[in-house]
C-alpha cells in the first residue's frame, strides 16, 4: 500500500473491483486461444462454440489432424489471437485488388 485515500470513497466505486468478471468475458467464437493447464496445456486452438452461463468453451485443436470438440473451461485458456471481423476482411481484399492491379501494370 504506498498511501491513503483521503475523504470518503462509495461502495459503486469500489464494486468493480470485488466483484470477479466472468472467465468467458471477451472470448468469441473463431478466436484462436492457447490452452494454459490440463492434458493439452501449451496447444492452441479455434474456439467453435461459447457457453457463457457454465464459463465454458468447445474448442478445435489447430494441430490436430481431426477435428475433435474439447470442452474446456474458460479459466484454462489465454486469447492468443482475436477473430478479425468480416467487415476487415472485405476492406483487405479491396486493398489487394489495388495491389494486384499494380503489380499487372508494371509486369508489362
Amino acid at each position: 500500500v504506498r498511501g491513503r485515500v483521503h475523504g470518503k470513497v462509495t461502495f459503486d466505486e469500489i464494486d468493480k473491483f470485488l466483484v470477479p468478471k466472468p472467465a468467458a468475458e471477451g472470448i468469441n467464437i473463431d478466436d484462436v486461444v492457447e490452452i494454459i493447464s490440463g492434458p493439452f496445456k501449451g496447444e492452441r486452438a479455434k474456439v467453435a462454440r461459447v457457453d457463457a452461463s457454465k464459463e465454458e468453451l468447445i474448442l478445435e485443436l489447430l494441430d490436430s489432424p481431426h477435428t475433435i470438440p474439447i470442452r474446456v473451461h474458460a479459466d484454462f485458456a489465454k486469447i492468443v489471437e482475436k477473430a478479425r471481423p468480416e467487415e476487415e476482411e472485405g476492406e483487405e481484399e479491396e486493398e489487394m485488388e489495388e495491389t494486384d492491379e499494380l503489380e499487372s501494370f508494371w509486369s508489362r
